[in-house]
């Protein structure tokens, strides 16, 4: 035995295997880790959408009113893009509503884009149900071929699918 050499160590070729194992684990996890951070960002995107569509429907519950009129609060849904407005819709005096007035502009991130869903609805003050009397809306987001569902019952209750 070589006095210069240590008994236990790696020979080249065992290196160049473990190596190479780890390349051809990593190349097949890439593609799912791509895959599994788009779906989590769209989840992401419904659930932001599903906040901001309750926090209308909880203004709309407590009455909230805006420059002395009583008000209801709704959503803008600008299809084919990224974007929705959130808003309300005063009464005139008479019990009747106007057109809506969006105050805020929210985007959804990059490559998302609504694919269903399109106009706007308000939310009953007081009660919270929807406001033309539909029985649902529905919202659909996409990104590629994967989609997020949002239901909007006419309770209030909001579903994310």
């Amino acid at each position: 035995m070589n006095k210069f050499l240590p008994a236990s160590a790696f020979t080249l070729i065992e290196v160049l295997v473990v190596v190479s194992i780890m390349g051809i684990l990593t190349a097949l996890t890439i593609p799912k880790f791509s895959q599994f951070s788009s779906t989590r960002l769209l989840d992401r995107n419904a659930r932001n959408l599903e906040i901001d569509i309750n926090s209308l429907k909880v203004k709309a519950i407590s009455g909230a009113s805006q420059s002395s009129h009583n008000a209801r609060w709704g959503i803008k849904i600008n299809c084919n893009s990224s974007s929705y407005e959130l808003g309300y819709s005063l009464d005139d005096g008479s019990g009747s509503y106007g057109a809506g007035v969006f105050v805020s502009t929210k985007n959804l991130s990059d490559g998302i884009t609504f694919s269903s869903g399109c106009g706007q609805f308000f939310f009953e003050r007081l009660t919270g149900k929807i406001a033309d009397g539909s029985d649902s809306k529905t919202i659909i987001i996409s990104k590629g071929s994967d989609t997020r569902t949002i239901n909007v019952y006419k309770n209030g209750k909001i579903d994310v699918q």
